[in-house]
């Protein structure tokens, strides 16, 4: 189930998204691996990111729009695209909080991830090549939603991570001021 999305302003550009679900550390060691040899090879760009704070794929389109309005000729739109999904002008805090890399891995206390695979300009062989055998994981991303719901301080750590207010959630709901603080945080 890859997602494929194009920007209107850059129709140049178009990012594939995948949700992996559940997946192994030693896995995600792997899928790594396989994202740097991508890379070396190529001008596409791809991140993996930690799906603990991603609330829809809203949130990333609005991540990834925001990464080509700030910087369109940029090689590396997807780790461009975890700095603004972060909602933060600090691009150590994103990269600590939302980048899936060995040392977040080594970190981990549990022993399995849900992550989402970004990558820009590239082909769906390309993605799925980049995950290999590890398929059986990919989820639709309707299923983000319910990795949350059970979590009673998700919406506490949502609100901190980007500085929103409870009046500004009760009014339009969570997801909805997640998706605007991140479409208006890069704004001059």
């Amino acid at each position: 189930m890859i997602r494929t999305t194009s920007f209107s302003l850059h129709p140049h550009k178009k990012m594939k998204s995948l949700f992996l679900k559940d997946i192994e550390l030693s896995s995600l060691s792997d899928i790594l691996s396989r994202m740097s040899q991508s890379q070396g090879n190529g001008s596409s760009s791809y991140a993996l990111l930690s799906a603990d704070r991603i609330i829809s794929f809203s949130q990333i389109e609005a991540a990834a729009n925001m990464a080509l309005l700030r910087n369109p000729t940029s090689y590396n739109s997807a780790r461009d695209t975890v700095i603004c999904v972060a909602g933060t002008t600090n691009p150590d805090a994103a990269v600590r909080d939302f980048l899936v890399n060995k040392e977040k891995i080594l970190q981990e206390s549990n022993d399995k991830m849900n992550v989402i695979l970004i990558g820009f300009d590239c082909e769906d062989r390309e993605l799925l090549q980049i995950i290999g055998a590890f398929s059986k994981f990919i989820k639709d991303f309707s299923e983000i939603k319910l990795l949350h719901v059970r979590e009673e301080d998700f919406q506490s750590k949502m609100i901190k991570t980007y500085k929103l207010t409870r009046e500004e959630v009760a009014v339009f709901g969570l997801e909805e001021c997640v998706v605007h603080r991140i479409a208006t945080k890069f704004l001059l």
